[in-house]
């Protein structure tokens, strides 16, 4: 897949998410509309003005075993979050062929990170 290709991916990925009711972030965590060709982060369960942290969708990664074309890898950082993303991820296996593997990184959300100028 081409890299234009690829960017168009990650832009479908990211609507379909914020049409879920998630906002987006680059893959660790920080809140922008920058998107990253390598994976999504995944932001939600608001409090105040801050969003958490729940999962990172790794499409190219070699060392979290995501490759482009084949295997990405679901990253959930609470485990209450598991169901609902692997349920709103489904879709993504069969619109680009490929498998999507879950796995849990933190038993609880992650602050949201925000760049400070």
């Amino acid at each position: 897949m081409k890299l234009e290709q690829r960017r168009e991916v990650v832009a479908n990925i990211a609507r379909s998410l914020e049409n879920a009711g998630y906002r987006t972030a680059d893959p660790a965590g920080y809140s922008t509309k920058a998107l990253d060709h390598s994976g999504i982060g995944i932001l939600g369960v608001k409090e105040g003005r801050q969003f958490f942290h729940i999962g990172t969708l790794w499409m190219n990664n070699e060392s979290r075993g995501a490759t482009r074309d084949e295997r990405w890898v679901l990253e959930v950082f609470g485990d209450d979050y598991r169901p609902h993303l692997e349920d709103i991820t489904a879709p993504f296996r069969t619109q680009y062929d490929v498998t999507i593997d879950t796995t849990i990184k933190d038993q609880q959300p992650r602050p949201e990170k925000r760049l400070r100028y």
